[in-house]
């Protein structure tokens, strides 16, 4: 059984008077307001014999929330012992007994919250590369980027995570996240891929219709394979929505510097997608193996046949 708490609510050992053991995962946290450490509990069992309660508290970071990994030995087979983040969600109280004295909140749209479950799990972009500068966009400053990119990302949420579509950070805007922490370092524009799987029920072209920040400018697709590349503008800023065509064993990806009918953009399925953080918004990520902590080549380069699920 799990209960996700928010860091404000005090736990009562109440349990106890069952022979309810209670186990406290501690963990000194720097506060915003001062300029000191304190002590917060991040996870909390409560158990007697087979029976767990795993409590696990939230934290608001910036506009989502998460938690703390649970490093620890006692329990093997929970869940929510892994960093992981979820988009803010609201909850409702369900009442369990006819009398309404047994009250449980639970999230409001269970089916958004279990749905990000899978791919919650937290992981962060690396300082392993310093460029000289950031690139300059031709008409648009660098606040003015981000500001976009920041409602581009919130659109594009309402549009794919409503309909469980998952997309993630792609091409140069994955090499800058995971290399520099800013995705506008060596391209002014706005990448992200999805799997044609995830949307073959769904007409892309359909779905900007009508929206007032997100217009769709161009569609170009890769010779007699499904991978296709949708461009939006968002206010002078260029989205890429790259459609990722799966076959076999391999995913392909539309390149415009590809071979006709050739798509050069091959990766090993099946992708793992993380959660992590941009611009303050929580977005995926591919998870990455371990090979591109230690490479400084181009993650481009890198996802051309090396790419490894674990």
């Amino acid at each position: 059984m799990v209960l996700a708490l928010s860091k404000t609510c005090e736990i009562y050992q109440k349990g106890l008077d069952f022979d309810f053991e209670v186990l406290k995962v501690r963990r000194f946290i720097p506060r915003t307001d001062v300029d000191n450490l304190e002590v917060y509990n991040v996870h909390i069992f409560f158990y007697h014999r087979n029976f767990v309660v795993h409590a696990v508290v939230f934290f608001k970071e910036k506009n989502f929330l998460w938690h703390y990994k649970y490093q620890g030995a006692k329990f093997d087979n929970v869940l929510f012992v892994k960093k992981e983040s979820f988009e803010n969600f609201t909850t409702v109280p369900v009442h369990l007994n006819k009398d309404k004295s047994l009250v449980y909140d639970l999230p409001s749209n269970p089916a958004q919250f279990l749905y990000q479950v899978e791919t919650a799990e937290f992981f962060q972009c690396q300082h392993v590369r310093k460029d000289k500068l950031a690139v300059q966009h031709p008409t648009l400053t660098g606040e003015q980027m981000r500001l976009r990119a920041t409602i581009a990302i919130q659109e594009l949420k309402a549009i794919f995570l409503s309909r469980f579509i998952n997309f993630w950070l792609w091409s140069e805007s994955l090499d800058d996240w995971f290399y520099t922490c800013d995705i506008f370092r060596t391209t002014y524009e706005l990448s992200v891929a999805v799997s044609d799987l995830s949307i073959k029920d769904v007409n892309l072209v359909e779905l900007w219709k009508g929206n007032k920040y997100l217009e769709l400018v161009k569609t170009l697709h890769m010779g007699n394979k499904t991978a296709w590349k949708f461009i939006l503008d968002c206010h002078g800023l260029r989205i890429n929505i790259f459609v990722g065509y799966e076959e076999d064993d391999y995913i392909w990806f539309f390149d415009e510097t590809a071979k006709e009918n050739e798509p050069n953009r091959l990766i090993y399925t099946k992708l793992r997608i993380c959660s992590s953080e941009v611009l303050k918004q929580r977005i995926y990520v591919p998870c990455l193996p371990e090979i591109f902590f230690n490479n400084t080549e181009s993650l481009s380069d890198q996802f051309i046949e090396t790419y490894m699920t674990h």
